[in-house]
This record gives structure tokens, sequence and C-alpha cells, in this order.
């Protein structure tokens, strides 16, 4: 009970920060992307190393990445969690009614990217609020009751969908955004 409104009250506090939020919008297509923030749930090793694939194939292709984890337990258990390029945090980094509060943290949603994946595949406060006070120009995630106030494009998938599909799915629908080669259309 007391978790719940606790819960309650940090979605009244980000209702209130969101309603006078103002940043630039725009639809891109992940080719045309120069920069890419990523949010995800730090759950195992297996969601640690797809999303660690996933940046490389990004970087490839010369694009800037940026990642955020969230570890749903109060401390970190591995250290297969370290690694320079994905910022981690835990419980212990969310104030009292759940808004995460660590520099990195802050760092992250100042930065203007062309698009945020919030890869999250749980309807996890301390990620949809930091999707929500982002100032990315186009926000990407999962399809859910709360992600329809903050994200651009929702992403509908089935409740058993793997953290794999998840992106391929993504990145199937951000290819066909804007496309610059639309020979595959007649008029």
């Amino acid at each position: 009970m007391f978790k719940s409104l606790r819960l309650k009250i940090g979605k009244y506090f980000l209702n209130k920060q969101i309603e006078y939020f103002t940043r630039e919008r725009r639809m891109t297509n992940m080719d045309d992307a120069q920069s890419i923030g990523i949010i995800y749930d730090a759950l195992d090793q297996e969601s640690f190393d797809i999303i660690n694939n996933f940046i490389e194939v990004l970087k490839r292709s010369g694009k800037y990445v940026q990642v955020l984890g969230f570890v749903p337990a109060k401390r970190f258990e591995q250290d297969y969690f370290l690694k320079l390029d994905i910022h981690l945090f835990k419980y212990s980094d969310l104030n009292w009614y759940y808004k995460p509060s660590k520099q990195c943290i802050d760092d992250f949603v100042a930065r203007d990217f062309d698009v945020l994946l919030n890869l999250s595949l749980r309807d996890e406060f301390p990620t949809q609020y930091i999707s929500a006070i982002s100032k990315s120009k186009l926000k990407v995630g999962k399809d859910s009751v709360d992600n329809q106030k903050i994200l651009d494009m929702l992403i509908t998938v089935d409740a058993e969908i793997g953290l794999k599909d998840f992106i391929r799915t993504i990145r199937h629908y951000l290819s066909m955004i804007n496309r610059k080669d639309n020979s595959n259309y007649e008029e």
C-alpha cells in the first residue's frame, strides 16, 4: 500500500513537470539519426549482451549512442554490468517517490538525442520518468497506458516478446519513417 501511494505521488509530480515541458519534436528514421539514447531494464546477462550487441551495431553505422540501464534491485549483484558505454541505476538511486536521481541520469535527459529508444518491456516508473523528461526529438517504446502520454511512437507487441525481437521490430518501423528511397511506392 505504501509503495502504491509513493508511485501515485511520483506520477503526480511527473505530470506536473511535463505539463510545462517543451522540446523540439521531429520524426527521424534510423539511417538519418546521428544520436541515439537507449533506456532498458538491465535484468540479467542476456539483456545486457543483447543491448551491448545493439550498441556495437549502431556505433559501426556512425551513431553516437548513450545507454541507461535500470537494475531493479538495491545493489548490483553481477560485475558483468560494468561497461563504460552503459550507465546503470538502481532502486537506491531513486528518491522516495521513485524519481531517478543520479548525475548520469541528469546528463542523459539533458541530451538532445535524435531518437530515444525506451527498450523496457516492463512498465517501470523510473524508465518512464526518464523518457518523459528527455529532450529527445523522437521517443519510441512499447505501447502501454502510461507510455501513451510520454512517447511519440508506440510499438504494440505481444506480452511474450523478447528484447531482441522488440529491438528488431522498432528498427523495422523506424526504418520506414521519412524514407529517402520511395521507389517501392507508385503514384
